[in-house]
């Protein structure tokens, strides 16, 4: 719920109403007002009216047209199991499908007489409920009756939901939705058979990947296009074509970000950055080109037909082209990447790292460590002994200056002695396996 949202006059009364009921403690009785349960096509309550159910498994051909154009009335909201709707709103999605069938029927079959639109309706419900036309009088429903969109039913190809509240994908919960650009959308239609709707989005995720050809027979996929929809396509298919310009950088350049990365698999940065990684594509005539066909060829599998009416150039020579890109990269690209040559990470720090090296004092460290390694902690053996402990043993303060008068002096070190003298047997056998590696002594440090 964000701060855009809106709820109605009713719903608010009611939420009010549970609220307080719940600071005054006192038992909820049923609300008096509230949506419970209402038609989702003109939200009238269906706690007195008859009701009717969307059937959305195994429905005939009727039931799915029906569902179809009760989703396109509603849009761009989506219809859920738990919906329903009044038996007006029923009667007249019924009458629309069956009209949109006859229709459709009548396309195939060649009409001897002319016969006016409404008598196949009249035939097909002559007695329509009273209950419909008390309904049917109102102005809200027969605006709503004059707004519904002409469906035309297309067997080959489909569409997404013209809607921007969620991704086109399927199933994607992500909200950081994109328009579609024409020409991506144009590419879609040509190649998948899929039309984008114009309210249609895009997350960033997707926009990127290769699953387009898994939208034709996903679970939101749509056969009935509007008379607007079939306008919008017809308007960018011509504008657009799928004609991908490889003949210079300029013109790579010009080419949608999108429609790149639909073909290639990645953006022009990286495009560029593995065209200048090899110097012989550069000189080489139309080693742009080459190297732009070889990626598409991999990315999408199509055969050199289909690649070379896409690039506008013969098939013989877009073959010898990717010949030679496919011999540089092997002489070129792949010994330095992705070969057994290739340089590692550790062969890098060899080359170029700084080596360890020994401490100045590791000669000394090395043999403060032999002569004391195999001598005993006096000072341990005595605290287990006496069973000493830091809470209970009793210790004396005492002050070390240079002019104090004390029966013993302690030694002035420097830094340097003072890790020397600090080799204690402890420390050294603690910190074993800093300095002793196969039996060997080598300091690290």
């Amino acid at each position: 719920i964000t701060e855009e949202d809106y709820i109605c006059d009713a719903c608010n009364q009611l939420a009010m109403q549970l609220v307080n009921t719940g600071l005054s403690n006192e038992p909820g009785a049923s609300p008096s007002r509230g949506h419970m349960h209402v038609c989702i096509v003109c939200g009238s309550s269906l706690r007195s009216r008859k009701r009717d159910f969307i059937v959305r498994e195994d429905p005939s051909q009727l039931q799915q047209a029906i569902r179809i154009n009760i989703e396109n009335t509603i849009s761009p909201r989506q219809v859920t199991p738990s919906d329903c709707v009044c038996h007006p709103c029923w009667l007249r999605a019924k009458r629309v499908a069956l009209h949109n069938m006859q229709q459709n029927i009548g396309q195939d079959e060649p009409e001897l007489e002319p016969q006016p639109e409404l008598e196949p309706q009249a035939e097909l419900d002559p007695q329509p409920e009273p209950l419909f036309q008390e309904h049917r009088n109102s102005p809200n429903v027969e605006q709503q009756a004059d707004e519904t969109p002409r469906l035309i039913s297309l067997s080959r190809y489909r569409r997404a939901a013209n809607t921007a509240s969620h991704c086109v994908f399927y199933g994607c919960q992500n909200r950081d939705l994109h328009r579609i650009s024409d020409p991506l959308r144009a590419t879609t239609l040509s190649q998948h058979k899929y039309y984008l709707p114009i309210n249609a989005r895009i997350c960033e995720e997707h926009t990127f990947s290769s699953d387009w050809d898994t939208l034709f027979n996903s679970q939101n996929s749509f056969r009935t296009f509007t008379a607007e929809q079939l306008e919008h396509a017809l308007s960018f298919i011509n504008a657009f074509n799928t004609f991908l310009d490889f003949s210079s950088m300029e013109s790579v350049e010009r080419i949608d970000d999108h429609l790149f990365h639909y073909w290639l698999g990645m953006g022009k940065q990286q495009f560029e950055l593995l065209l200048y990684e090899m110097p012989r594509l550069i000189e080489m005539h139309r080693g742009i080109l080459g190297l732009g066909a070889l990626l598409m060829k991999m990315r999408t599998g199509d055969s050199d037909d289909r690649l070379s009416q896409l690039l506008m150039v013969p098939r013989r020579t877009l073959e010898r082209l990717m010949d030679k890109v496919r011999e540089i990269l092997v002489q070129d690209f792949v010994p330095r990447y992705l070969g057994i040559q290739h340089i590692s990470p550790a062969s890098l720090l060899n080359k170029y790292g700084v080596r360890l090296k020994n401490r100045n004092d590791a000669e000394q460290i090395v043999n403060v460590i032999r002569e004391r390694f195999s001598l005993n902690n006096n000072l341990s053996d005595f605290i287990n002994t006496t069973h000493m402990n830091r809470r209970t043993s009793d210790f004396t303060n005492i002050t070390v200056t240079a002019n104090s008068n004390t029966s013993f002096t302690f030694p002035v070190l420097e830094h340097s002695e003072l890790i020397l003298f600090a080799l204690g047997t402890y420390q050294i056998r603690q910190a074993r396996s800093y300095y002793s590696i196969s039996g060997f002594m080598e300091v690290i440090g």
